[in-house]
Formats: structure tokens, sequence, C-alpha cells
């Protein structure tokens, strides 16, 4: 969970190198600004940190500084931060190299951290999320095979 200033939440992250996180560019831009791996900084006046702690219906909490911005990157929705002080018992995840195709059928979890949307439907996010929001959620499921999408 990523914390700003002004923004109480802002998105997930994970682990990817000591001190490393990984995060979506649109997240990033909250607070940042710049494209690439030079000459990035956060805004002028904002901080952020993230919290691998935290979870719904539990007050533990491990809040990390978010030191640097690494890289932002130009066309995927990817972004490399530093955090400070990461626990060395943490271990960071690695990206899988094996061929999608070969893992059909596999179990697979996606991670959110949803926030009431105002511009979509309150009675279809209340629903799916149980009117709780601002916390993880962990979704399972399979892995299926590809489709062609129109974007």
């Amino acid at each position: 969970m990523l914390l700003q200033a002004q923004i109480p939440f802002a998105g997930t992250g994970f682990l990817v190198g000591r001190n490393l996180m990984m995060t979506s560019r649109h997240v990033a831009s909250l607070f940042t600004e710049g494209l690439g791996d030079g000459g990035l900084r956060f805004q002028d006046g904002q901080t952020a940190a993230v919290d691998f702690v935290r979870d719904a219906g539990s007050a533990a909490s491990n809040l990390m500084q978010i030191t640097r911005v690494r890289m932002i990157h130009r066309y995927w929705d990817l972004a490399v931060l530093e955090i400070e002080c990461v626990p060395s018992t943490v271990e960071p995840m690695y990206l899988n190299l094996t061929d999608p195709a070969d893992l059909q059928g596999r179990d697979i979890a996606v991670i959110v951290y949803p926030a009431f949307d105002t511009r979509r439907d309150a009675r279809v996010q209340n629903e799916v999320f149980r009117g709780l929001y601002n916390v993880k959620r962990l979704q399972p499921g399979l892995l299926k095979p590809r489709a062609v999408e129109q974007s």
C-alpha cells in the first residue's frame, strides 16, 4: 500500500530486489515527476511510504519511506522505487520467465488495493468489495489462455 501526504492511499507494489519496489507508473505519477531513469524526483512537497503489513481487519503496520525514484518506464505502466530499511527477512519476488501458454491452469493470485471510485456504479463496487475500501485484497484464480482484447 502506497501512502502520500495528501492521498491516504495510492496503489500496490511488490519487492523486486533489495530495497526496490515495483509499482505502476500511474501510481508513481501521483507523487513523482519524470520518465526514464534520469532526472526523476518527488513532486515539490510530496513524500511517499509503503506498508507491506497492513491488511483488512488488522491494526498491524510497518511503514517504510520511499526514498528515491529509480525508474519510471516511458511506455509500460511500471515504475521502480527505492525503499528504506526493508527487513532482511523479507524476500523480493522474482518474475517468472516461462511462456504463459505453458502455465495455463496454474494457480494465480492478484493483489489489489481498491479505493471507492465515484466515477463507477456505487452499488456494484459495494457488492464486490462489501463496502470495505483502502485495504489490500487478494483474489485467487486459475491462469486461463491468452485472449486478444481491443484497447
